[in-house]
């Protein structure tokens, strides 16, 4: 397992490799901070964090808890292949080349894809 972590002033790179099966990590961040992830594969799951949020997967499943709907100013979100379960935007969507797109009154931004698996943002 190897987890490189680089921080220059207010924001941190942060890296992690490791074996193909049954690897987890866990990754804690102040509750308020911008979120910018790319994950080859697995699970990812994001839990408690408030502000703009830029994700990408190739493949696996996303849960993304969305404390306050009305925080955010633009949401969008897109599969190619597999479901959307989008219950705080009141969005259900599941086969092939799924997305929406949700206008809100917040500040934050949240953008997502995933090629292949199912995506969930939950409350």
């Amino acid at each position: 397992v190897r987890v490189d972590i680089e921080v220059r002033g207010p924001e941190a790179t942060i890296v992690s490799q490791g074996p193909s099966d049954h690897y987890r990590v866990t990754i804690e961040l102040p509750a308020r901070t911008d979120l910018t992830t790319r994950l080859s594969a697995g699970e990812l799951t994001i839990l408690g964090i408030t502000g703009n949020k830029d994700v990408h997967s190739w493949a696996g499943n996303i849960t993304i808890d969305v404390v306050r709907p009305d925080d955010y100013r633009s949401v969008s979100a897109s599969v190619t292949a597999g479901e959307i379960n989008a219950r705080p935007f009141d969005v259900f969507k599941g086969g092939l080349f799924r997305s929406f797109t949700w206008k809100g009154p917040g500040s934050y931004t949240l953008k997502v894809s995933l090629t292949a698996g199912d995506l969930r943002f939950q409350q």
